[in-house]
């Protein structure tokens, strides 16, 4: 047993590219972890360099204190602020937003860090389509962030208040006039006022954003209007999840990430609350692309924020949502 585990390990590392990804630490995890570990074969990071699997994680988190003061929230999961918000909510079911249709697809970033793009794209896109009764329905244009905002840096990461207030200022087009190339991890030119298919340049934009600290905050603001940005500091225990509740267990920390958060909940088995969120890493990553992690975990409500969509100035073009 020891010779094969043994030939395991050494075949593992010849073909791992990275220091992150091994057979050594899968196994560490599937013992310990409290969350389900994905194997190898389906761990898409596998082959990836370090230098690639860090230019994923270059997002500042410039408000949270989580490094400093990692315990901050230790008994949020059992314990959450106490308030008005209900035990359990999820927007893609939420019954009074279900028959809208807006729940959006899966995107992958690929191999560029613009998950601050993405991320605040789908947030923007979800609040438009709850806001208009599902009459503006649209998948936004990351790539125009990744490749206009010169607030923030393309792919090599971002703020996310700088993000917000470039969606105000500038709006996002639709993802068919400004399609999402940034897969290969270059930042493309920046052109506006032409749109890819043809159709007339028109852009989304938001208003009045503000930042959500806190559990009972960042639960009243998506129960009121929606999904909402939040950053997170990501480990690389977190590479290897795929289903479950994400409790940070081990491993390096690799830098911060921006995902959408869009509901939460409790599970009775753990006595543990948690997030709802959605992830930008394609659909065979996590929970199809989904993925629940503990309150109070890697900083992840220390850096909310969203703004409405601006609706008055839609209506002031044109006097249908088309």
């Amino acid at each position: 047993k020891m010779k094969i585990y043994l030939l395991i390990s050494l075949f593992s590392f010849i073909i791992s590219q990275n220091s992150y990804i091994n057979y050594d630490y899968y196994a560490y995890l599937k013992r310990t972890a409290s969350f389900n570990v994905a194997s190898l074969e389906k761990n898409k990071f596998f082959h990836y360099t370090d230098e690639q699997i860090r230019s994923l994680f270059t997002l500042d988190l410039k408000n949270s204190d989580y490094l400093t003061n990692p315990n901050k929230y230790k008994d949020l999961k059992y314990k959450p602020t106490p308030g008005n918000a209900l035990l359990e909510f999820d927007s893609r079911t939420n019954p009074d937003w279900v028959d809208y249709n807006c729940v959006p697809e899966i995107r992958d970033q690929g191999d560029c860090g613009s998950c601050w793009a993405l991320s605040g794209a789908t947030a923007l896109g979800w609040r438009f389509c709850i806001a208009s009764e599902g009459k503006i329905n649209k998948v936004l244009s990351p790539q125009y962030s990744v490749s206009c905002d010169t607030g923030n840096y393309g792919c090599n990461g971002g703020y996310l208040d700088l993000q917000w207030e470039f969606l105000e200022s500038n709006g996002l087009p639709t993802e068919q006039c400004y399609p999402y190339v940034s897969c290969n991890g270059t930042t493309t030119k920046c052109v506006e006022d032409y749109c890819e298919d043809g159709s007339e340049w028109k852009t989304y934009k938001s208003l009045k954003a503000r930042n959500y600290i806190g559990d009972l905050t960042i639960r009243d603001a998506i129960e009121a209007n929606g999904p909402i940005q939040a950053g997170m500091y990501v480990y690389s225990d977190f590479m290897y999840y795929e289903s479950g509740i994400y409790t940070h267990e081990s491993g390096d920390l690799l830098g911060g990430h921006a995902v959408v958060l869009l509901g939460w909940g409790y599970d009775e088995a753990s006595l543990m609350h948690y997030w709802i969120a959605q992830n930008s890493w394609g659909t065979e990553w996590g929970e199809n692309g989904y993925f629940r992690i503990a309150f109070g975990e890697c900083g992840i409500q220390d850096e909310g924020i969203a703004g409405l969509p601006n609706l008055d100035e839609l209506k002031k073009k044109k006097k249908s949502f088309e």
